[in-house]
C-alpha cells in the first residue's frame, strides 16, 4: 500500500503538530505511516526470499 503524495504532503505539518504535544495530531500521523512502513517491510522481505 502507497500513500498518495497528497496524503505525504500532510506528513510534514502532523509531524510538527505531534513535536508540539497535539495527540490527535501524533495518532493521525502513526495510522498514516504504518501502512506505509508495513508495505516497505514487506517489499524488502518478498525481495530477499526471491533472491535465495
Amino acid at each position: 500500500m502507497q500513500a498518495s503524495d497528497s496524503a505525504r504532503e500532510s506528513w510534514p505539518a502532523l509531524m510538527e503538530q505531534a513535536q508540539a504535544g497535539d495527540q490527535l495530531a501524533y495518532t493521525r500521523l502513526l495510522k498514516a505511516l504504518v501502512p506505509v512502513i508495513r508495505g516497505q517491510i514487506r517489499q524488502q522481505l518478498t525481495d530477499r526470499i526471491r533472491k535465495m
